[in-house]
């Protein structure tokens, strides 16, 4: 209805894309569906939201951007397998969902009861607002997503795995309800506010995470305690799956560490830039105590050495004797990029709110 309001969304949408990226693949699922409903009888007003909508985007680029392009220097397998397969957890599957399992059937219910609120109206003979289909439209759609039977667009579309639980897409359906139900009054309201507060009695106290613990009994401790007297710190640490170099594991890497012959010592570590000092009685290849990384740069005396990935590591060869390597990691070309789809984005905004006339649709 305002400036004000289309400046909100682009601001929601761009902080959404910070504290989680998926987000905005819901949001390009779910509002194509309400702009085609809404398209029907007021087009222009749902053009100029989808430009505020697109402005928020760019100017979150610098953080969903570079996680998109530099999704390759993860072990993203790890993601969408096991237990992150997107066909375990769809909200009908309380079994393979564990103890969210009741949990996710009662909110639903619910969201299901919802609908079939909304459409059973005490007057079947009233219009229904321009600005209540779309909602409806895209509550449908989320709900759908929810479930088995939208098993063949998850295949089809195959960046929707790493969503990985399509019970995800009941949160913005539970948002879509309470925006649908918020003008409702008297015992239809009270209604509404059990249906969609109700599930949330079902959640447990405690919930069992489900990744397994790194225990002594496996020669964790032992390795990481010789690797820190060895190199003056602890290299490697466990890593959830997925957010790992390829190839890296935390026993396996850390015990081809330590069985390397060449003496590595760290002479500035915590964030990058770390400095390091490599003797090795011959020319050999050296396992550095640092994940591996596409866009990680290593220098020695300002000439850049060449390196791999061994085993989620980064490998590099040194001559004989002594020589002290630095790994900095600058600015990718994808974080660039995504700071001139933020500038872009600024000025897409900056444009809007000097237009004045361009608002969100009113009624």
């Amino acid at each position: 209805r305002s400036q004000g309001q289309g400046l909100g969304l682009a601001a929601s949408v761009a902080l959404l894309s910070g504290c989680q990226a998926g987000g905005l693949l819901i949001l390009a699922l779910l509002l194509p569906v309400a702009w085609v409903v809404a398209g029907a009888s007021r087009w222009r007003e749902a053009l100029r939201s989808a430009v505020w909508l697109a402005g928020g985007v760019l100017v979150g680029a610098p953080l969903w951007w570079p996680a998109l392009r530099e999704a390759g220097g993860l072990a993203t397998e790890a993601l969408v397998a096991g237990q992150y397969d997107w066909r375990s957890h769809h909200a009908l599957a309380p079994g393979a969902n564990a103890e969210l399992g009741p949990v996710l059937l009662a909110i639903f219910g619910g969201l299901v009861a919802l609908v079939g609120l909304l459409l059973l109206r005490p007057d079947p003979t009233a219009p229904r607002s321009d600005r209540e289909r779309p909602a409806l439209a895209a509550l449908a759609m989320a709900l759908l997503l929810a479930t088995p039977l939208s098993a063949p667009l998850w295949r089809l579309l195959g960046p929707m795995e790493m969503l990985q639980f399509p019970w995800r897409f009941l949160g913005p359906a539970t948002i879509l309800g309470v925006v649908l139900a918020a003008g409702w009054r008297g015992r239809r309201r009270l209604m509404a506010l059990l249906l969609l507060v109700g599930p949330t009695a079902l959640v447990p106290v405690e919930l069992d995470s489900g990744f397994p613990a790194l225990r002594p009994e496996l020669g964790g401790a032992e390795l990481a305690r010789s690797c820190a007297i060895r190199y003056g710190l602890a290299p490697v640490l466990p890593a959830l799956p997925g957010f790992s170099a390829p190839g890296f594991h935390p026993l396996e890497s850390l015990r081809e560490l330590d069985s390397r012959e060449a003496a590595v010592e760290a002479l500035r570590e915590g964030p990058l830039p770390r400095v390091y000092r490599v003797t090795s009685a011959r020319r050999a290849p050296v396992l550095l105590p640092l994940q591996w990384w596409p866009d990680l740069e290593l220098l020695r005396d300002n000439e850049t050495l060449a390196h791999t990935n061994a085993g989620g590591l980064v490998e590099v060869m040194v001559p004989a004797g002594s020589t002290v390597i630095r790994a900095r990691l600058d600015p990718s070309r994808a974080r660039r990029e995504g700071g001139l789809m933020l500038l872009a984005g600024a000025l897409l905004l900056g444009a809007l709110l000097a237009g004045g006339r361009v608002g969100f649709p009113q009624d």
